[in-house]
């Protein structure tokens, strides 16, 4: 008798929402109609609410304190107006999980087996961004999404900008229109995706709060984040992007290094977007060894 199994799709959503690790750290939880929810580690609904309860989940972020939104930047809060407390927060997502599961049936209650230290966790449950193609026959397109500043009616907003499978684009705030890799590029040379506040402008972040903030870091330049835009629609469509290209040709060139090949590693690498070519290597020598080849290659090697 042969093995079989099959797989279920859980559906589920996005929302804003802000973990508290040290600093805070803005996020899109993943709600899924069976009660789980995933803030940087899955729970159920019940230990949505301890998580809540013990602050690693929170609705707002005091003043003066750090605020980061991964591949944007980190900020200092410097005025705020928030929307929910703990408790109309928790109300938020057992109402995302109703409109999904309006009876609440066969939601998921996660065993101690599955927790991690006695807590009501498993491992993860991130999401995988979808939309849907043609008419009778559905096609899905899976892709991924990260956060962007979208600047729109004088206003700068965060949001979600998603990337499909086909190369096709989605601002979060402009419900199902899509957007080729060409515009989002307009976009970001035109100060409109990736935009920064300047002189006191607020961000306004929907369903979750508006904050005035200063900039803690340095913005990223727009040429490297077209950069990062074009590798990360490759990488999204299956396509080795530049990074996985220039470590291929970096073992290339250890095998049996040649100028020819050195100057290919040197063009790869330039095409990596500058802030993502630390992680070309592990986390100790980043891509110091890739620097040592390009630029010194008169180094030896430390092995």
């Amino acid at each position: 008798m042969e093995k079989i199994y099959y797989s279920r799709r859980i559906e589920g959503a996005y929302i804003p929402g802000i973990i508290h690790n040290g600093d805070y750290f803005h996020v899109q939880l993943s709600v899924y109609e069976d009660g789980v929810v995933d803030c940087w580690h899955a729970v159920d609904l019940k230990g949505f609410r301890e998580e809540i309860d013990r602050g690693w989940v929170v609705p707002r972020v005091p003043c003066n304190k750090p605020f980061s939104v991964h591949g944007i930047g980190r900020f200092e809060i410097q005025e705020a107006g928030w929307i929910y407390d703990n408790d109309s927060f928790y109300e938020r997502v057992v109402n995302i999980v109703k409109q999904m599961n309006p009876d609440l049936k066969n939601l998921h209650e996660i065993q101690k087996n599955e927790r991690i230290n006695e807590r009501y966790t498993f491992t993860a449950a991130p999401g995988t961004p979808y939309r849907e193609e043609g008419k009778l026959i559905k096609k899905i397109v899976d892709g991924s999404q990260q956060m962007t500043v979208y600047r729109k009616d004088n206003r700068l907003y965060i949001t979600g900008l998603s990337v499909y499978g086909d190369k096709h684009f989605r601002i979060g705030m402009e419900d199902d229109r899509l957007f080729s890799l060409e515009e989002i590029t307009d976009m970001i040379k035109a100060d409109i995706l990736y935009s920064y506040p300047v002189g006191g402008e607020w961000l306004y972040m929907p369903d979750l709060g508006n904050v005035k903030v200063c900039l803690l870091t340095n913005p990223i330049a727009k040429e490297e984040r077209i950069k990062e835009i074009e590798q990360w629609c490759v990488r999204t469509a299956g396509e080795d992007d530049a990074a996985q290209r220039c470590i291929k040709a970096y073992h290339d060139y250890l095998e049996w290094p040649t100028e020819q090949k050195r100057e290919r590693l040197k063009q790869l690498y330039l095409a990596v977007p500058e802030h993502e070519r630390m992680y070309l290597g592990d986390m100790d020598v980043k891509d110091s060894d890739y620097i040592r080849i390009i630029y010194y290659p008169q180094r030896k090697r430390e092995v």
